[in-house]
């Protein structure tokens, strides 16, 4: 072990030298720098949470091992982190730290949609490119997020918008019966609202055991929804209240409004508004428009919508039973919760869907620290797939060795994200620049970016 002066050293050493390549922002290769994985110091006045977490107890890797980082661009560093098993075996754990106040992190999917989404599945790294076609944007980085099978799977707001108000129920809580598929945690999710990021369930966490089926069904039936705010009035959506961004039949004497939303649903435009004497069938909204209707069994609502007029501008953002998700702009479901609090969360060893105590499952995973850095993970294994043809190969990793990983890595909040086939990683540093596959899915073996599992969405790091 080396002594605090050696690690302080190597820490002012290893700074200097990413700082110098920090705002790499041409198609130039992202500059590399091998350091030892340490627990690291700050002398810094601002409250930055070290990377590490000092004198780190491994059970089940055998050391803190080494690690190489590069600068993709300022607010974003990717870390490749070699560690040995408690089995011998090697495991590369590369992990993207993302300074939300220089980058931004969005859901990607098929043609960039939200209002238009309509559960089409999409690689990774086509998500990024229909993003940057769609906005300007550039995406420095993509991975797979939510399940791939033929619908979303948990809660999902993409730019302000619902596109799935909560997560899959089919009435079963148990989670040691695999039919069900719940997590033993309670379901997780990642978001960003006013550029900070958190991992929390639905719900603000009760704690009450989320093993109990009673406790489950609570946090797996709640849903996100609206609130609609026209100057100091206020009103939440509910089932009289709603929006659509399709065709609708509308009942006699409901109120119904056009709004343009090209500048965002916080920012809505009213452009046509009427209350209807008869059933009405609405056409679909032209692009970039969503209607707003009131039904008629809502006096509350009928007396809000009789306040709204042509050319006003409604708040329209995203609202939570308890508060704890409104105004989020962005919304990805998670699966088992990691580490709560700093601490690796007791239902970890219970998981038993999706590989979870399998050793050489891919994995891809998300995590907040204390200081609000976001900390995105992806594990290779091509032995997973059976496409290995090299020793240098990475290992997977159990549930437990990830969390484990994690907790080492001073995550106060994690949660895992869908990994197996579906974990890829692509890396760029400019809008043209060529991409790179640095975690490569195990359906294929394949560094080509498009070259991978279709998935539902992606967690994309882009340009401000």
């Amino acid at each position: 072990m080396k002594t605090s002066k050696h690690r302080l050293l190597l820490l002012v050493l290893s700074t200097l030298l990413l700082s110098s390549c920090a705002g790499n922002n041409n198609n130039e290769s992202p500059t590399s720098e091998e350091v030892p994985s340490i627990s690291q110091e700050t002398t810094s006045e601002e409250t930055v949470s070290p990377r590490f977490k000092a004198d780190f107890a491994f059970s089940k890797f055998k050391d803190g091992g080494t690690e190489i980082s590069e600068t993709i661009v300022d607010g974003l560093t990717h870390y490749t982190h070699t560690m040995t098993k408690e089995n011998g075996n090697k495991v590369q754990v590369h992990s993207l730290e993302v300074d939300l106040s220089k980058v931004a992190i969005d859901a990607g999917t098929a043609k960039n949609a939200s209002i238009k989404f309509n559960n089409t599945k999409n690689v990774p790294y086509q998500s990024a490119l229909d993003m940057e076609e769609k906005t300007g944007k550039t995406v420095y980085a993509s991975l797979n997020a939510d399940f791939f099978g033929s619908q979303v799977v948990n809660a999902f707001v993409k730019d302000g918008y619902v596109v799935k108000s909560s997560h899959n129920d089919n009435g079963n809580y148990d989670y040691t019966n695999s039919s069900s598929d719940v997590p033993a945690s309670y379901p997780m999710l990642f978001g960003i609202k006013n550029g900070v990021a958190q991992v929390a369930p639905i719900l603000s966490n009760d704690g009450k055991d989320p093993k109990e089926a009673t406790n489950k069904k609570r946090y797996i039936q709640a849903s996100l929804n609206y609130s609609i705010k026209l100057g100091s009035r206020s009103i939440e959506t509910n089932n009289n209240i709603r929006l659509s961004s399709e065709a609708i039949r509308i009942a006699a004497n409901d109120s119904y409004f056009d709004l343009d939303i090209s500048k965002g649903l916080n920012r809505a435009s009213v452009t046509a508004a009427e209350s209807v004497t008869a059933v009405t069938k609405l056409p679909a909204p032209a692009t970039d428009h969503i209607y707003l209707i009131f039904g008629n069994q809502d006096s509350a609502g009928l007396s809000f919508a009789g306040k709204i007029g042509v050319g006003n501008t409604l708040s329209i953002t995203v609202h939570s039973p308890d508060g704890i998700w409104d105004g989020a702009e962005t919304i990805l479901g998670c699966r088992q919760e990691i580490i709560r609090d700093n601490e690796i969360v007791s239902t970890v060893s219970l998981e038993n869907t999706n590989g979870c105590q399998n050793v050489e499952v891919p994995r891809s995973a998300v995590g907040v620290r204390e200081d609000g850095t976001v900390v995105i993970y992806a594990v290779e294994s091509l032995y997973y797939g059976k496409k290995s043809t090299s020793e240098e190969d990475s290992h997977g990793v159990s549930l437990p060795e990830l969390a484990e990983y994690m907790s080492y890595n001073n995550i106060l909040n994690g949660a895992n994200f869908d990994g197996g086939g579906s974990t890829q990683m692509v890396l760029k540093n400019a809008r043209n620049a060529t991409p790179k596959v640095v975690v490569r899915s195990s359906d294929t073996g394949s560094s080509e970016p498009l070259n991978t599992r279709a998935v539902m969405n992606a967690i994309l790091v882009r340009s401000k």
